[in-house]
């Protein structure tokens, strides 16, 4: 993880590698809860995917390179975790309908991934691209935590009324 300036290996850490791995934590126990564990491997392994890139995107760039080999690696995570992301969105979507518990989510996912796709392509336009980049990444976690709550809902009938 880069270190080139204070506080940056806590930045990655807490930023990138933590939510990363948790992510794909995520993904393995979503597995066993979307369509009784029957649902296709692919929505769940871009999902984990997602999750790894995202964690590998901690090793942050050098604030005088974008070239670097930090920065390479930062930007491959970020743009890796946000193809798996939209892949597994989308390859999730008619397995949410099919299943009458996941139904609710089906809309809010689907959403949150066009959302962060149109984050995406604005963060092009220089003059918000940091702007763009958190809006994807809160649409991201939000995407993440609403498959969360769901889940946790399935074992735990207090929070239903989240869903």
């Amino acid at each position: 993880m880069g270190t080139e300036a204070e506080g940056l290996f806590n930045f990655s850490f807490w930023g990138y590698v933590l939510p990363g791995f948790l992510i794909t934590i995520q993904g393995f126990f979503l597995k066993g809860t979307i369509l009784n564990g029957e649902v296709r491997w692919l929505p769940i392994g871009s999902f984990i995917l997602s999750g790894i890139f995202f964690a590998l995107a901690g090793f942050l760039a050098t604030i005088t390179s974008g070239s670097s080999f930090s920065a390479v690696v930062h930007e491959v995570g970020i743009l890796g975790s946000f193809f798996f992301f939209v892949v597994a969105g989308l390859t999730i979507s008619d397995q949410l309908k099919a299943d009458q518990y996941w139904r609710p989510v089906y809309w809010k996912q689907i959403v949150l991934v066009w959302l962060a796709v149109i984050f995406i392509i604005i963060r092009g336009i220089e003059s918000i691209d940091g702007l763009a980049q958190k809006l994807y990444y809160l649409t991201y976690f939000l995407w993440a935590a609403v498959f969360s709550i769901k889940a946790m809902t399935l074992r735990n009938n207090n929070l239903s009324w989240l869903f």
